[in-house]
This record gives C-alpha cells, sequence and structure tokens, in this order.
C-alpha cells in the first residue's frame, strides 16, 4: 500500500470539471515516534473519508492503542508487508509485527539492538539498528522470526533494496552507505557518498537516492550584507 500527498494554490473544483478524482485506497499507515525517550509514540491510520472530501478528507486515529488498550511506547519507523505491518521500536528495542488493523500477532523484543530503519524485498524485511547491524527477519515465523544479521558500522539509518541487495546509510559524521547481499548477508562492501547520509535512502528501479545531512556544526551567518 502506497499513498501521494500533494499540494496546490489552485481551487480543486477547478480540475475535472468540479468532479472528485477517485482513489484506489483509504488507509495511509503513519508511524510517529515522539519525543526521543519519551514513549510517546504512535502507530496511526489515516482514513480517507471521500464523503467529506475537500473539507476535512482524512481522519486519523491511533490504531495501536484502539486495537490493544495500550501505547506502542515509541514508534520509529514502519513498513507494509503484506496483510501485516512490522514495526521498527528504537527506545524500547523492539519489533512489532501487526495486523492490518493495529492489532499485536507478535512483539519481537531485541535486548540492547535499537531497531532504525525498515525496507523489504517482498520475501522478507530487513532493518538497521544501532547495534551497528543489519538484521533479516521472516514476519510471518511465529517461532523464529529472526533470521541472518551483519555487522555494517556504527549508528546505521535508513535503507532500502535494490538488485538483490540492501543499501544501508551510515550516519553521525561517516561518509558511507553499505551494499550487503540479500543472499548471502556477508562481506558488506562500502560505497562513499556525501557526509553524514541520514534518514532518506529510497530505490526506485536499479537506482538508490540518498539524502546527505553534511556537517551539523554551527555557521555564524552575516545579516549586515
Amino acid at each position: 500500500m502506497s499513498a501521494l500527498t500533494f499540494t496546490a494554490c489552485s481551487n480543486d473544483d477547478d480540475i475535472n470539471g468540479g468532479k472528485q478524482p477517485e482513489v484506489s485506497t483509504t488507509d495511509v499507515y503513519v508511524s510517529c515516534a515522539g519525543n526521543f525517550g519519551a514513549n510517546q509514540g504512535t502507530v496511526g491510520i489515516l482514513d480517507y473519508n471521500i464523503q467529506t472530501r475537500p473539507t476535512a478528507p482524512f481522519v486519523f486515529r491511533d490504531a495501536y492503542k484502539a486495537q490493544n488498550g495500550i501505547g506502542i511506547g515509541d514508534a520509529q519507523d514502519l513498513i507494509v508487508f503484506h496483510d501485516k505491518i512490522v514495526v521498527a521500536c528504537t527506545t524500547s528495542s523492539k519489533v512489532e509485527v501487526l495486523n492490518r488493523q493495529g492489532k499485536v500477532e507478535q512483539t519481537i523484543k531485541l535486548r540492547n539492538v535499537e531497531p532504525r530503519y525498515l525496507a523489504t524485498d517482498g520475501k522478507y524485511v530487513y532493518f538497521s539498528a544501532y547495534s551497528g547491524k543489519v538484521y533479516k527477519m521472516n514476519p510471518n515465523d511465529k517461532v523464529k522470526p529472526m533470521i541472518d544479521s551483519v555487522v555494517v558500522g556504527d549508528y546505521p539509518e535508513a535503507l532500502s533494496v535494490a538488485n538483490g541487495k540492501v543499501y544501508v546509510n551510515i550516519s553521525r559524521k561517516g561518509n558511507t552507505i553499505v551494499a550487503v547481499d540479500c543472499n548471502t548477508f556477508k562481506n558488506p562492501k562500502k560505497i562513499e557518498v556525501g557526509l553524514n547520509p541520514y534518514n532518506q535512502n529510497i530505490a526506485a528501479g536499479n537506482d538508490i537516492f540518498i539524502v546527505s545531512m553534511f556537517d551539523y556544526a554551527k555557521k555564524a551567518i552575516s545579516t549586515e550584507d
């Protein structure tokens, strides 16, 4: 499931003779980490309500809390995997596997792992973690969901899958992404990029697009010119 959001300055009624376009899906899944360490995150669903468009087209609900009676804690990232939602939780160091309504199917507690970002090739789910590794898992397996892991370096962040490889950003003043073969999950290879690639790593066909944050250092800007 995917969703695109566009912003425009013109009146929607000027388009297509005033008729509202049809949509192919009604739900968008949203993870919110909340303040770091505060355990106030949410996993919500934006429901598209065509009857109220364009005045109030979306209704947001905390699906996790509604289905399970408690909050998720923190929710760094999520991904839709077939009929499931997989959520990476950094502070609480766990991965949650939910059904499409937000009901917990299994909680995978990972001591001192701190999962960060998720990606999938349609067969497995991969996630980066502050343990310095990328992990491979099968969310459908309730007995042994964790399949493999490989060391990639300190502070791996966003990742994506293309051409049979996982590509993961190495952040915190690093200037590399690391490529790992999805099948062997061995011998990671470094690729030099701009300084500090962070939370954007997107696969489009055979290409990978990343955003490097460069230097976080404070710099004075003159206002006299």
